[in-house]
């Protein structure tokens, strides 16, 4: 699904009344975007506000331009979309929303100008953020039955509920992760780069109540909550409750539950209602990301799961205890099934390996390892046999036995498979490569990404030091890779902008500095500087005994500190004063 802006003036009135969009094929960027229009996109319309919302019901197509006025100075071949429109009753201002949309909307060709003004232009790119934002406000200014129609009919039309968490956070989400192809792929690089800062922003971060109030009543009937099927009933009385499952705080059903207080809640089947549904929205979790990290010792058992024992009373039983893979594996399958077959931006699950090499893989993943090969539609090529342990979790205990035909329809039973909706990310830092070897046969299977070192980071633009002795940690870090480059012929040694985090805001202390970076500087990679003595190894004071580690606790620490940055050519100051809480460079 894409968004669009689309800026109506002379001919919104003829293609409001027939539903349709038309723009000229005269290569004209804004016009030749209608190109791009496909059944299902969502287009925002603009006429000087924010009128509506149109939704397209098949793909663009050439059209002639149309005969009536306010077309006729375009060229006659044009392209055509047909819409379904929804009007509000009271249209959003634009200034109104303005500061939001700068915000949210995209980077290359938005439809607004630094100044928050329409650019000239017919379609723009939008995206769903910015869809948020609008209807939001139009529920805002327009509490009207009319105007929440309105809305409700735009949010089931197209299955979103957007609150306002959602306001900036379809923006932050990697636009590279396509709607229905399944991902396997491993961020790589130095120490610090933000490896896993990157896969959390491509992960969904949502809860409860990002959700239709219809679909948070469906997982209430899917929870293990006892006689929830009666609740549910008792729920669903709108003269007592109202729209009770589209309310979006816990606060107005907490403030309902006192409402329906009587001598003897145990028996009032009102209150025990709302009291479990309150209970099962507390305690919901989204299984839609599962996160392990590989170390030596991990194994095939603690990825997918294994026969452990289990004491109940006197007697010892075993039962089949899931791991991450099991968990990962079967949510991805139930999220499928239940949507119909479908892969979606709204049913992926993510299974997320940290340090991906320090683990040995080849033993992690045993046989799971051919299911790493995917087709054109992102499921696994070949299928593999479940270890019957895991087979009979799957088919007996898992989320899966409800629908447990459905699965063994499209798997087989005892049969493993990867669905296209289960992604694999993981990350990997380089100076740590050689623990575990990758052989090629794994390595091919993923997708690599670089996450490189960013030395213009402002959000890295420390100062390391204090009042009396300073100096920046982004030019402190330039300086002394390129020497390590430099030492090792490698970049694996390299530190990325995030090597260190002051606990302190602003400024690294000279004691995290020296006891994390410099530790990590002079065990891994200078410790075999002897002959050279450029950087970290040289006498000190002049003809004097070598600098050792231990000598960075003594008194002089700070000389010696300054000697190395000299060595590095890397400048400090002296006695500057450090303005810490403004953020400003001394």
């Amino acid at each position: 699904m894409k968004y669009f802006f689309v800026s109506q003036r002379q001919t919104h009135k003829e293609e409001h009344s027939q539903s349709y969009l038309w723009a000229p094929r005269d290569g004209v960027w804004h016009h030749e975007t209608m190109s791009e229009v496909k059944k299902g996109d969502v287009i925002i319309q603009y006429t000087g506000k924010i009128v509506g919302v149109g939704i397209a019901l098949k793909d663009n197509y050439n059209f002639d331009r149309p005969e009536a006025n306010g077309f006729n100075r375009w060229e006659k071949q044009g392209y055509k979309v047909d819409v379904e429109q929804f009007h509000f009753v009271t249209p959003v201002e634009k200034e109104s929303v303005k500061e939001a949309l700068l915000e949210s909307q995209p980077e290359y060709h938005a439809p607004l100008n630094v100044n928050g003004g329409v650019n000239q232009g017919y379609l723009f790119p939008a995206n769903e953020a910015m869809l948020g934002i609008i209807l939001q406000k139009a529920s805002e200014i327009d509490s009207s039955p009319r105007q929440s129609e309105i809305v409700k009919k735009i949010q089931e039309k197209l299955n979103i509920y957007l609150s306002k968490k959602n306001e900036s956070e379809p923006a932050q989400r990697e636009n590279a992760m396509k709607e229905c192809d399944s991902v396997q792929k491993i961020f790589f690089g130095a120490p610090g780069t933000g490896k896993s800062f990157k896969v959390n922003s491509i992960l969904p971060n949502e809860d409860i109540w990002s959700v239709p109030g219809e679909i948070r009543k469906q997982l209430f009937l899917d929870s293990d909550m006892a006689k929830k099927a009666h609740y549910a009933e008792v729920l669903d009385n709108k003269e007592k409750f109202g729209d009770i499952w589209n309310v979006g705080e816990l606060s107005v059903l907490e403030e309902k539950l006192s409402e329906v207080n009587s001598v003897d809640n145990v028996s009032n089947p009102e209150h025990s209602a709302l009291q479990a549904y309150i209970k099962f929205l507390k305690e919901y979790k989204f299984e839609r990301v599962f996160r392990t990290t590989f170390h030596p010792d991990y194994d095939y058992a603690q990825f997918v799961g294994a026969y452990k024992p289990k004491k109940e009373g006197n007697a010892i039983t075993y039962s089949f205890v899931l791991q991450v893979f099991a968990k990962a594996y079967a949510a991805a399958w139930k999220q499928y099934l239940d949507a119909g077959n479908t892969s979606t931006a709204d049913n992926q699950v993510y299974l997320v390996i940290e340090e991906i090499n320090r683990g040995n893989c080849a033993q992690i993943f045993g046989d799971i390892f051919q299911l790493l090969d995917r087709d054109g539609e992102g499921f696994s090529q070949y299928s593999i046999d479940a270890d019957c342990d895991f087979a009979e979790w799957l088919k007996e205990d898992s989320i899966l036995k409800t629908i447990w035909s459905e699965y063994e329809t499209k798997v087989g039973d005892g049969k493993l498979k990867l669905p296209p909706n289960l992604n694999i990310l993981a990350t990997m830092n380089t100076s740590d490569q050689s623990l575990f070897p990758m052989d090629s046969a794994f390595k091919r299977r993923f997708d690599w990404e670089y996450v490189p070192i960013n030395y213009e980071k402002a959000e890295a633009d420390f100062i390391v030091g204090d009042a009396s002795f300073n100096f920046k940690w982004l030019d402190f870090l330039k300086k002394v890779n390129a020497d390590i480059y430099k030492v090792t012929q490698s970049e694996d040694k390299q530190m990325g902008e995030f090597f260190i985090k002051p606990k302190n805001k602003d400024y690294i202390a000279l004691d995290e500095f020296r006891s994390k970076v410099l530790f990590y500087l002079w065990d891994s990679v200078y410790k075999d500087e002897l002959d050279s003595k450029l950087v970290f190894h040289f006498a000190y004071p002049e003809k004097g005994p070598d600098v050792t580690f231990q000598r960075l606790f003594n008194s002089d620490f700070v000389e010696i500190l300054k000697k190395m940055l000299a060595n590095l050519d890397n400048e400090y100051k002296d006695g500057a004063q450090i303005l810490i809480s403004s953020g400003a460079n001394p």
